[in-house]
C-alpha cells in the first residue's frame, strides 16, 4: 500500500476483531469505526450506526465493527495506523468483486475515525478506486476542511497558528 505510513499488521489485532476477517459478499458491508478511545466499537454502537446514520443512507448490507487504534490525541500515529487498515479492509472488500456504484462499501467514522478515514479516502482517490464504490458517512469529522477542529487549529502537519489579537 502506497500513500500511508507502515502501519502495525492486521494480524496484531486484538482477537476478537478477527471474526470480522470472515468476508462478507463485497458491497454487503459498512465498516463501523469508533472514536477516540473506542478501537472497536460494541455491537450496540454499530447497531446505532447503522439505524441512524448508514440506513438512511442507503445502506441494506451488514454492518460490521472494524478495530483501529484510537488514541486521544489527534494527528497522532493511531490515525496513520487505522487508516491503513481501514484501506486494506475497503481493498479487500472490492478484490473480492462485486463492489460497484450500485452496491458500494460503507464506513462509519466519528470524531477520530472520520480523521482517519479522510486519509484512507485520499489514498484510495490516488490508488483510482472510484467514489461510488465506496461511500463514507461522518459524525463530528475533525477534518473537516469546512471547521473540522485540526483545519481551525492548523495543527495536522504540527503547526500551530496563532493569529495576534
Amino acid at each position: 500500500m502506497a500513500g500511508l505510513a507502515a502501519a502495525s499488521p492486521l494480524s496484531a489485532r486484538p482477537s476478537a476483531a478477527v471474526a470480522q476477517d470472515v468476508a462478507l459478499a463485497a458491497g454487503d458491508i459498512a465498516f463501523v469505526i469508533g472514536g477516540s478511545g473506542i478501537p472497536l466499537p460494541s455491537q450496540g454502537y454499530v447497531n446505532a450506526a447503522n439505524l441512524m446514520y448508514l440506513q438512511p443512507h442507503g445502506f441494506t448490507g451488514t454492518a460490521e465493527s472494524l478495530f483501529t487504534p484510537q488514541l486521544y490525541f489527534p494527528g497522532n500515529v493511531s490515525e496513520v495506523q487505522g487508516a491503513q487498515i481501514l484501506a486494506e479492509a475497503i481493498e479487500k472488500q472490492i478484490a473480492g468483486g462485486g463492489v460497484n456504484a450500485d452496491n458500494p462499501v460503507y464506513v462509519f467514522g466519528h470524531s477520530q475515525s472520520s480523521a482517519m478515514s479522510s486519509m484512507t479516502m485520499e489514498q484510495l482517490h490516488q490508488e483510482g478506486v472510484g467514489s461510488q464504490d465506496v461511500h463514507f458517512v461522518f459524525v463530528g469529522n475533525l477534518a473537516n476542511p469546512n471547521g473540522g477542529l485540526i483545519e481551525l487549529l492548523n495543527i495536522w502537519g504540527g503547526d500551530l497558528t496563532m493569529v495576534p489579537m
